[in-house]
């Protein structure tokens, strides 16, 4: 699925950026391992774990992340 416009004007990232990059599938349970129980820190972290949450639900890996800091 190519990257929107919108996306690569707000990020930079381009579809050529992302040629050859894993899909979330396959680096999401090395995410998982990463994360371990500590709690995710960040701006607005409940988007970003809604978003994690949602893909991590998409590859059969739901895992609610909650904890937030």
């Amino acid at each position: 699925m190519p990257i929107p416009p919108v996306i690569t004007d707000l990020t930079g990232i381009t579809d050529a950026d992302m040629s050859g990059a894993p899909l979330f599938e396959t680096v999401a349970p090395n995410l998982l391992s990463f994360i371990g129980d500590l709690p995710v820190c960040g701006h607005q972290v409940i988007f970003d774990l809604t978003f994690i949450n949602k893909a991590l639900e998409r590859a059969g890996l739901a895992h609610d992340r909650r904890k937030v800091a």
